[in-house]
Parts: structure tokens; sequence; C-alpha cells
């Protein structure tokens, strides 16, 4: 099987998500809303480039011992679509099991990153994103707003 590229891939976005309490290191399992700033989103785009497209999240995110093995393809030139707020980018996927995946409805993404939480008026505010991964998972925080194959 050849490799397959898909080009302009909606992957992450600006706005408010959810997240579970323990997802951000803090106690309990109350369902937290995250606003991510659309500035702090476009200047996270080039955080992603070149970072490896994995299937799930690989516990603790991917690491130079790890690459090799959870590294299924490659994120390129990311980009901040200001009409929709979403970073975007191409995905290079290599890897036959996770291009079968894919042809089997695999498609949602979520991003693996570092980041910053802070207080704000608009409550919790994600700051300072530095990229470490793209994920295809099963289903993905944002939905299907952000997967391969529209």
């Amino acid at each position: 099987m050849r490799a397959k590229l898909f080009r302009a891939v909606p992957f992450a976005r600006a706005g408010y998500q959810e997240y579970v309490a323990h997802e951000l290191g803090r106690a309990g399992s109350d369902v937290l809303k995250v606003y991510r700033d659309p500035g702090e989103v476009k200047r996270s785009a080039q955080s992603f480039n070149g970072v490896p497209v994995t299937v799930d999240h690989p516990d603790g995110g991917v690491s130079g011992d790890s690459v090799k093995r959870d590294m299924v393809g490659i994120v390129s030139a990311p980009f901040y679509d200001e009409s929709s707020q979403q970073l975007k980018a191409d995905f290079l996927i290599w890897e036959e099991q996770a291009i079968a995946a894919i042809a089997d409805g695999l498609r949602e993404l979520s991003g693996g990153y570092a980041a910053d939480y802070q207080e704000a008026a608009r409550g919790l505010e994600q700051r300072d994103i530095q990229g470490n991964h793209v994920a295809l998972v099963p289903k993905g925080r944002s939905g299907s707003a952000q997967r391969i194959g529209g």
C-alpha cells in the first residue's frame, strides 16, 4: 500500500472545549469548560509542524524513545484558518494499518500538546499551546469538525 496525503485537514479549533478535571492535572471528575483564544491557537500552529500522527494518544505523549513505535505519519504545513478558527495541515500517512483504519472510518483527530491553564475573565483559558502529536481517534473532543476526509 502506498502512503496517503491528506491536504488542509482541520485538526484543532478555537473556542470552548470540555475537559475532565483529571485531564488537566486537577482533582476530581468534574467537566470543565476551557477557552482557547483564537490568537493562542494561531500562535500554536507552527508548533505542530513536523509532529507525528499517531493512532490514539500514546501515554505521556510522543518522546524520542517512543516515536518509532507510535508514529504512523507526519503533520506538515500547519496554518490557522481565520474564517473557521481552526488549525489545518497536511497529513502524510504511511503506515498500512493506519491507512486501512482511516478507510474503515477512524477519521476524527485530537491534538496532543502541552499547555498552560489560567483563570481569566472567560473562565479557565488554555495558553502557550505546544504541539506534540495529532492522534487519529474514534471520537475527538471537537467531534466530526476535526477529521480526515471531511
